[in-house]
């Protein structure tokens, strides 16, 4: 399970900047996950957008702040590709309602029907209320 810090309701620069040094503080320990933050930290360091897909499984909340796309932020605001992961488990003692992921798996492109013409994954997030 995820530990850290609680995020604040209403949190002014001082606490988004607090919340973000403890959570970077407690990531760097064995066994523990990372968040959203290291994803947008992602997208600026690598200069690509991430496409984060959540399942339809679990709290509402959870797909609601892992469905986006992370862009790269600052200097670095042109993207130079894009990397597409979707959070999953390898527990199989959950059920659907209380379900929560504890790794990511790439989503790579399928080449053997790239002469289809398909909804790319980018169109379905740029087209989604949930980004």
């Amino acid at each position: 399970m995820r530990t850290g810090p609680k995020p604040k309701n209403n949190a002014n620069e001082i606490d988004i900047i607090a919340t973000f040094g403890e959570e970077l503080l407690s990531i760097c320990k064995p066994s523990v996950y990372m968040g959203m933050w290291q994803l947008f930290a992602a997208a600026t360091v690598l200069n690509s957008n991430i496409i984060s897909v959540y399942p339809s499984k679990g709290w509402r909340i959870f797909q609601q702040l892992h469905n986006r796309i992370c862009r790269p932020v600052g200097d670095k605001s042109t993207a130079t590709s894009t990397i597409s992961i979707l959070w999953t488990s390898s527990r199989s003692d959950m059920n659907q309602q209380h379900w929560v992921s504890n790794h990511v798996i790439a989503i790579v492109p399928d080449s053997t029907n790239s002469h289809k013409k398909e909804r790319s994954l980018w169109d379905v997030f740029e087209s989604s209320a949930c980004i």
